[in-house]
């Protein structure tokens, strides 16, 4: 009976009392996303444009890095410290990190888009091991994004895969590479590669894109890059 009298006195989804609607607002859990995806593949810009239209708090390593820094916060210093000798910052320090910056109460406010988490590496967890932050936190996702086969669409001849893993010295000895404008150029290459390969040869500008996840190198590597082709 009781059940049935409440029916009648709610019998609309929505609260139409102003009161009783902000109250309501106030007390429900705010909109929290996640987006994954491989090295390149644009999450980064999709959890920024997310951040802005939902009005949600924007989370990453590198802006959560920049952030304490700024603030001058422990985890700062102790960042600030490792890059001036030269260091990586560890992964279980970021990990803090992110993890203070989800249970700081803007974000129990306006909620959160986080990308680039979890890492790939796996120095300090295994991926199941992260996983299983984020499914014990306390504000949990309500949306999962994963941008799935970037890299599947570009052509592999302009496309290069390398172990992150090693020393920047030795990704960058890749080996020799030619780079030819057309595919009437590359016909007569294999046809006759003598022309290409005696002096004088055309130096025509050529664009080079590294990409890979937080700390992997890209910045060194393309400082070699730059350094050895005069770019």
């Amino acid at each position: 009976m009781d059940s049935q009298e409440q029916k009648e006195a709610q019998p609309f989804t929505d609260i139409f009392d102003e009161d009783e609607a902000e109250r309501s607002f106030l007390l429900s859990k705010p909109t929290c996303l996640i987006v994954f995806g491989k090295p390149g593949s644009g999450k980064k810009t999709l959890a920024r444009k997310l951040a802005q239209r939902w009005n949600c708090i924007f989370i990453e390593a590198s802006e959560v890095i920049q952030m304490n820094i700024q603030q001058g916060t422990e985890y700062g210093l102790k960042c600030q410290e490792l890059l001036c000798k030269g260091e990586s910052i560890p992964e279980e320090v970021v990990t803090e990190m992110i993890l203070q910056k989800i249970e700081s109460p803007e974000v129990a406010h306006f909620g959160y888009v986080l990308t680039g988490f979890p890492f790939l590496s796996e120095k300090c967890m295994t991926v199941p091991q992260q996983i299983e932050k984020i499914t014990n936190l306390k504000l949990k996702p309500d949306i999962l994004i994963n941008i799935k086969e970037f890299l599947a669409h570009h052509d592999c001849r302009y496309l290069i895969e390398v172990d992150g893993s090693q020393e920047a010295d030795h990704v960058f000895e890749v080996g020799k590479m030619y780079v030819l404008s057309s595919e009437e150029a590359l016909k007569k290459f294999v046809l006759n590669p003598r022309p290409y390969l005696l002096p004088p040869m055309p130096t025509c500008p050529c664009k080079v894109f590294v990409f890979g996840p937080p700390f992997s190198g890209r910045t060194t590597i393309c400082n070699l890059i730059a350094h050895n082709y005069k770019a």
